[in-house]
């Protein structure tokens, strides 16, 4: 097992590294998977490659780096964290695992997302949509509780202390007017 970057290499070869996974089939969240904190020795070729990192001056210098994980014939791409130096020895651990995420490397406007250029308010339009669920919408308008709104102003009274207050058929508004969209999914349509 090593790390390798563009201006150094750390051979993990006879450490005892644990490596975490996470199962995504039991969580609705998505993890990388890293390592626990592996110690090693800080030599004067690896200390300029790392800026000099051993020096009590180095309290600007990048403590994470990018580049490779490979392991068990495999190579994925991933970040080495230095969180903790101590003389000549440092500690720390490694995270990878990202082009497992769905999308990782696409910016948000080369996704395939649904646009809607709306010919009615934005309020008429959340109506319509409110009891819909996905597949039928991408999106819908849920109740939020805001607790650091000063509902006694003037602006956020009529609230009554949640964003998209939705009573009797409709949203309850005043001058502010505000309606907060939430993306359920991003599956494009």
């Amino acid at each position: 097992m090593k790390f390798t970057h563009p201006n150094f290499e750390l051979d993990f070869t006879g450490k005892n590294i644990t490596i975490v996974e996470e199962n995504h089939w039991f969580s609705d969240q998505f993890f990388t998977k890293y390592t626990f904190p592996i110690e090693f020795d800080v030599n004067d070729d690896l200390d300029v490659a790392l800026n000099m990192i051993t020096h009590m001056n180095s309290a600007s210098s990048p403590k994470k780096f990018d580049g490779f994980f490979q392991k068990f014939g495999e190579e994925s791409e991933a970040v080495l964290i230095i969180e903790r130096i101590q003389g000549r020895k440092a500690q720390g651990k490694m995270r990878f695992g990202f082009e497992e995420f769905p999308n990782y490397d696409k910016k948000l406007s080369e996704l395939p997302l649904q646009k809607i250029i709306l010919q009615e308010l934005m309020t008429d339009y959340a109506v319509g949509i409110i009891g819909q669920t996905f597949p039928a919408v991408n999106f819908n308008f849920p109740q939020i509780i805001v607790d650091s709104i000063d509902v006694a102003t003037e602006q956020w009274q009529y609230f009554e202390g949640l964003l998209n207050n939705y009573k009797g058929g409709g949203f309850l508004t005043n001058t502010a007017g505000i309606l907060i969209l939430s993306w359920i999914t991003l599956i494009p349509k």
